[in-house]
């Protein structure tokens, strides 16, 4: 819904020509001749329906329509220069919307597709602005803290429980969902809806492990190693915000599953290594530094990666408190002591003494010829600190946050590699 006001003092004439390239998100559009011509016309309603497997777009005005179909060309992103190789692109458009627009009085254009909004224009704008202010979490909190609350529902889909990754290509990603999850819900006491989305995504689990991305077939699917660990704090997190004996036994078998298939040392996606570490191999690269092309990654980081250790340890301590909280404390204590091995073990091959920073990854096994190390400089020795700060001694932690600080602190965040590296 669009709403237009004019302030001036006699009355004008306002065109407007909808631009519509009618792709995915993730393309850009050419001048083609597939584009239907076809214009309908309704008192008060104008149809298009240029893609004949899309559905029909509606636009609702009190003004005049012509109709003119034509391309314009050459429309240019410019925040995509240089970082794309493609960043021009063509559109599609119907024709013209001309409105008269009287002082202090407000015009609309209602676009839709499928089932046609029901009220009056302003009255649809009061309901989504009301809907927003829904999530405002009172005056008491600062405007920035109130207006990310706002902001932060335009992220929750579905019935208010999936969280999207981001716009405008981004779908469902378990790890983003996750990511967001405390942020999202918890800290905004929504407890409720918390438990559903847990419910929700736990449902899809596959092959013992989350999927990357939920909006896939499960033939297609990859595991996300990351993720499924990131289940456990976020379950103990609900949990920790309201005590829920039934949610707890709808979640322990999940998390049973996940962890019984790691700790089988089955060599597939993720396992324990002889030391208790978290080993991870897969025809694509499992951590989230998972750009590929052609089944070819960018930074495989196959073998043990610093932060899936930091994220298994604080998955057996939450695990095991999950554990007590059920009344399984044998279970529980199995769990603390690969927790114990794996810090251990860590403590034993993660530190660099050349670069004074965690090894950004290293071989599965420390003892064979073939064993290696690798020193690059990346954010995830931070991540390991911030996830598992028990696994590093203080002066460790204190030269993580100063080589971070001189090597990949930005105005705009953190860098992804050290800007001296010949990778």
């Amino acid at each position: 819904v669009m709403g237009i006001t004019w302030t001036g003092k006699e009355a004008v004439r306002l065109s407007l020509r909808p631009l519509m390239p009618m792709r995915p998100a993730d393309t850009l559009t050419r001048e083609h001749g597939a584009m239907m011509q076809k214009v309908t016309l309704r008192a008060g309603e104008v149809e298009v329906q240029p893609v004949s497997d899309l559905p029909a777009v509606v636009f609702r005005h009190s003004g005049v329509f012509m109709g003119s179909p034509d391309w314009w060309r050459k429309f240019e992103y410019l925040d995509d220069r240089g970082r794309y190789v493609d960043f021009q692109e063509d559109m599609w458009s119907p024709g013209i919307f001309e409105l008269k627009l009287v002082p202090r009085q407000t015009e609309y254009l209602v676009v839709f597709v499928g089932r046609p909004p029901e009220g009056k224009p302003e009255d649809l704008v009061m309901e989504a602005a009301q809907h927003a202010l829904a999530g405002d979490p009172g005056h008491h909190l600062p405007p920035e803290v109130r207006a990310l609350s706002v902001a932060t529902e335009t992220f929750v889909l579905g019935d208010g429980e999936v969280i999207v990754a981001g716009y405008p290509w981004l779908d469902v990603w378990s790890r983003d969902w996750l990511l967001a999850f405390r942020g999202t819900f918890l800290v905004r006491e929504q407890i409720e809806r918390a438990q559903r989305s847990l419910q929700l995504l736990v449902a899809q689990l596959t092959d013992d492990f989350l999927p990357q991305r939920l909006t896939v077939p499960n033939a297609l699917r990859t595991p996300c190693i990351d993720a499924s660990l990131w289940l456990f704090h976020a379950v103990e997190g609900v949990l920790d915000c309201k005590e829920d004996a039934e949610f707890l036994g709808q979640m322990l078998p999940v998390l049973d599953r996940i962890f019984s298939r790691i700790e089988s040392g089955e060599k597939n996606h993720a396992w324990l290594t002889s030391e208790g570490l978290l080993e991870n191999a897969g025809t694509v690269p499992l951590t989230w530094m998972d750009a590929h092309v052609d089944g070819h990654g960018f930074t495989p980081r196959r073998g043990l990666a610093v932060e899936l250790q930091a994220l298994w340890y604080a998955a057996t301590q939450s695990y095991a408190r999950l554990l007590e909280r059920a009344g399984r404390v044998e279970r529980a204590a199995e769990a603390r002591e690969l927790g114990e091995r794996t810090r251990l073990a860590f403590g034993r091959r993660f530190w660099s003494t050349s670069t004074n920073y965690p090894f950004d990854c290293v071989s599965g096994e420390s003892e064979k010829g073939d064993s290696w190390e690798d020193a690059t400089i990346r954010p995830n020795g931070l991540i390991a600190a911030a996830v598992a700060p028990e696994l590093f001694e203080s002066w460790q932690r204190l030269e993580i946050l100063s080589r971070v600080e001189e090597l990949l602190l930005t105005e705009r965040g953190l860098r992804t590699l050290d800007p001296r590296s010949p990778v």
